[in-house]
């Protein structure tokens, strides 16, 4: 267990490099919300910095064998920027599996560097995995589900010399033995999240790049946002709802449009993509909305990268999609059984 005797000043937020089979020539670039939503949270009290490795190094390509490739920055890359920027809190996340070994290894580029970086990971692999995963020693703490709450609380323990050993939503060792803190506490009012600090983000890079989720897009000058987290369905094969608490929960229309009116006048943004996990799930929000692109005369395209349920859509709803700028749908479709 970590002394909590450190002044915390200087925190680096990293997305690792990402993989990708290598008979698939699109290798995504997107935005990571994860850490842009911490660092908005963080940056108030802290000097945040924000390091997307996929996209600063998204020409490096490595052949990982095993029809996968790397790509994103070298090790050597990564840890000088670690070692540049001198951060006393070195957080990553990792959004899905594969890129676990890259998020293990920062962790230990960094402890190399100063074994006095405290070192915070987060994300689903590492939700789901927190007793396997705390064993390796170059990580300290793994943040359980949604940071935004969390993170903040640890790291102001740590400044005040406070006991952490009692808070909600974190893994860590402690005298030889591992602690899972289970994930109890939830954001209810998402409108109280700042938005994703985009600026702390190289955004003219994505501009080029021009690989987004959905592979193809109308401009290049798209942005990813998300308006709910959670979903009320119990798809056995999802671990996205049990990620977000297995609960609902939404920003308000007028919040999304804000953002949405935002990303168009300090980015140029042309297209925007939805990631949520449901986005029509409340018709009558979703359909605010949409219809506030219209009302406010937000001229975009947008789509829905991560899906959309079929079950939630009618007439009404494609109506006023199609006339707010939906140009495409990705359709969830949850089995090929009828009954099902």
């Amino acid at each position: 267990m970590l002394e909590s005797t450190l002044t915390i000043e200087n925190i680096l937020l990293i997305y690792p490099p990402s993989t990708q089979s290598i008979v698939v020539p699109h290798l995504c670039c997107t935005h990571p919300l994860g850490i842009s939503y911490l660092g908005a949270v963080l940056k108030k009290d802290y000097e945040v910095k924000l390091l997307d490795t996929t996209a600063e190094g998204h020409q490096n390509v490595k052949n990982l064998g095993n029809g996968l490739v790397k790509y994103g920055l070298s090790d050597n890359e990564i840890k000088k920027r670690i070692l540049d920027y001198s951060p006393n809190v070195v957080g990553i996340t990792c959004l899905d599996s594969s890129q676990m070994p890259f998020v293990r290894r920062i962790c230990q580029l960094a402890k190399e560097i100063n074994p006095q970086i405290i070192t915070i990971i987060g994300g689903a692999h590492p939700t789901f995995l927190a007793s396997e995963i705390i064993i390796e020693s170059s990580i300290d703490f793994i943040i359980l589900g949604e940071g935004e709450g969390t993170l903040p609380s640890l790291l102001e323990r740590f400044n005040r010399g406070q006991d952490y050993s009692d808070l909600d939503g974190i893994t860590f060792r402690k005298d030889g033995k591992i602690q899972v803190n289970p994930k109890t506490k939830y954001i209810e009012n998402l409108d109280e999240l700042p938005f994703p600090a985009r600026e702390l983000l190289p955004m003219k890079k994505y501009v080029a790049i021009n690989t987004s989720m959905n592979v193809f897009s109308k401009s290049n000058h798209w942005a990813p946002i998300i308006t709910s987290r959670g979903c009320t369905a119990k798809c056995t094969f999802c671990s996205s709802a049990n990620f977000w608490g297995n609960q609902y929960r939404v920003r308000s229309a007028k919040n999304v449009l804000d953002e949405i009116e935002l990303l168009v006048k300090e980015y140029n943004i042309k297209e925007i993509q939805f990631c949520d996990d449901n986005l029509i799930l409340n018709k009558e929000r979703a359909m605010d909305i949409f219809q506030g692109i219209i009302d406010r005369k937000i001229k975009i395209f947008w789509n829905t990268p991560n899906g959309i349920a079929l079950w939630k859509l009618d007439e009404e709803l494609l109506q006023l999609m199609k006339a707010s700028g939906c140009y495409e749908l990705t359709l969830a479709i949850e089995s090929g059984d009828q009954e099902v």
